[in-house]
């Protein structure tokens, strides 16, 4: 997420406090890199908060600031506009999909602190800017609403699966998720919004991970999670990752469990493609449909 390049940003900027709200394994490297740079007073590491209290942050902040060098379709990117802030956000992966710069947000290349910083301070500055950015982030919402969003997904499965839209209620379409974003042992209001809405189209199996130790399994929201160990090291969590994916399509596809598959973005979408590789070489047709998210 370019926390350090953001830390060292806002350490030079002044009358600007940071918060940082999360927990994870960079914390004692953020914390030696706030030391370093003896910005103590300005950064604060606020650690994990319940959904609705991160909301009442967004609300009392100036300035939202995504510094990510990669991303799919940033979710705190709209949380902050609904919060009625203006967004500064690096041009990643799929935030483009939601922020127009200069429209309804500024848009700076990922990696250029100097841009940043220029972007920083003159949304932090320009009253009229600000005003103009909040509204027209106000109008990008209505797009972008959980209707709208089942809506496409549906679609897209439908579409996936061969079938037309109209036989959406009779008969769940099954559908692998691949996802690494992290499972929480208490799901919040809008993790389960999600879920439950998107159940009324498709039965899900999801593989992810979660910040406990060993595999588990459980059912959330209508879905059935594989739930797989986050661990420290990445390389490792990864590898696990790839192989647990590979053998669940090789598996689905023998057995005939999913209509689609669907990945997070290209990482997770190498085990799938080396699992459906033989169907794909034999021309079998029926096999899963592999979505891969590419922004």
């Amino acid at each position: 997420k370019g926390f350090e390049d953001l830390i060292a940003v806002c350490a030079g900027l002044p009358d600007v406090r940071l918060f940082i709200i999360g927990e994870g394994p960079l914390r004692g490297l953020l914390e030696q890199r706030i030391a370093a740079l003896g910005a103590g007073g300005t950064v604060q590491l606020v650690g994990s908060l319940p959904h609705e209290e991160v909301f009442a942050f967004l609300r009392r902040a100036h300035l939202f600031v995504l510094n990510s060098r990669y991303e799919g379709l940033p979710h705190i990117v709209l949380e902050a506009m609904a919060a009625g802030i203006p967004v500064v956000a690096t041009d990643a992966g799929g935030t483009r999909e939601l922020v127009q710069d200069r429209y309804n947000g500024l848009l700076v290349p990922p990696g250029d602190t100097a841009r940043l910083e220029r972007a920083m301070r003159e949304a932090l500055d320009d009253q009229a800017l600000r005003e103009r950015l909040i509204r027209n982030a106000a109008a990008t919402l209505a797009a972008f609403t959980p209707a709208a969003q089942v809506e496409q997904t549906e679609s897209l499965l439908m579409e996936a699966a061969g079938r037309a839209p109209e036989d959406a209620a009779s008969r769940r379409v099954p559908v692998l998720f691949l996802s690494t974003a992290r499972f929480m042992t208490q799901p919040d209001a809008t993790f389960l919004k999600k879920w439950s809405g998107l159940q009324r189209f498709f039965g899900a199996t999801v593989l992810s991970v979660h910040e406990g130790k060993g595999f588990l399994r459980t059912t959330a929201a209508g879905a059935r999670w594989l739930l797989l160990p986050a661990g420290r090291h990445r390389f490792a969590a990864y590898v696990l990752y790839l192989f647990c994916a590979w053998w669940q399509c090789v598996r689905g596809a023998l057995l005939g469990q999913y209509d689609a598959i669907i990945a997070q973005s290209p990482f997770q979408a190498v085990g799938p493609a080396l699992a459906l590789l033989p169907w794909r070489l034999l021309r079998v047709q029926k096999r899963p449909k592999l979505i891969i998210e590419i922004h």
